[in-house]
C-alpha cells in the first residue's frame, strides 16, 4: 500500500478494527469488544475573522460559520461515514 493506492473497503475495516489492513497484524495495545474507533474534526476561521467577531461581536460570523461547517459535515464527512459502517 503507497501513496495512491486505493483502499479496499475490508482493508479500511481493519483499520478500525486496530489491525495492519494487509497482514492482519495488531496495530494497538488493547481491542476490546466495545472499541469505537473515531477521528477529531477541527474547524476553524482565519484569526482576522477571530478578531473581527471579537471586536464587533457580529453574531452573523457565528451563524455563517455554524452554517459552512455543518454543510462541510452533510456533504463531505457523512457519507463517508455511512460507506464505512
Amino acid at each position: 500500500m503507497g501513496h495512491g493506492t486505493d483502499v479496499t473497503k475490508e482493508q479500511f475495516d481493519a483499520l478500525l478494527q486496530g489491525k495492519h489492513p494487509v497482514s492482519g497484524d495488531a496495530m494497538t495495545q488493547r481491542n476490546r469488544k466495545d472499541r469505537r474507533p473515531g477521528m477529531d474534526l477541527t474547524f476553524s476561521v482565519p484569526e482576522s475573522v477571530s478578531l473581527a467577531w471579537a471586536i464587533n461581536g457580529d453574531e452573523r460570523l457565528i451563524d455563517a460559520l455554524r452554517e459552512v461547517v455543518a454543510e462541510t459535515m452533510a456533504k463531505d464527512v457523512e457519507p463517508l461515514i455511512r460507506l464505512t459502517f
